[in-house]
């Protein structure tokens, strides 16, 4: 994500991606948000997406506010 919105390069190409991700580009041209890349470890919504060992998805419940049953 984060090259496709600071290379305009890449943005020819994303005409099948969703209108949001067009705004998204469009608000960090004109500077009113940064995009940052976030890498592993820093990635809470993994929990989401895939299984985790149960350190991380302990860690990531928390993080996310939620209470483990």
């Amino acid at each position: 994500m984060t090259l496709m919105v600071k290379n305009p390069q890449f943005y020819k190409h994303l005409k099948h991606i969703a209108i949001c991700w067009h705004w998204v580009y469009n608000l960090v041209q004109e500077g009113k948000i940064h995009v940052d890349s976030c890498r592993d470890p820093e990635q809470t919504v993994d929990m989401l997406t895939k299984a985790l060992p149960c350190p991380k998805h302990k860690k990531y419940t928390s993080d996310m506010g939620l209470v483990s049953v």
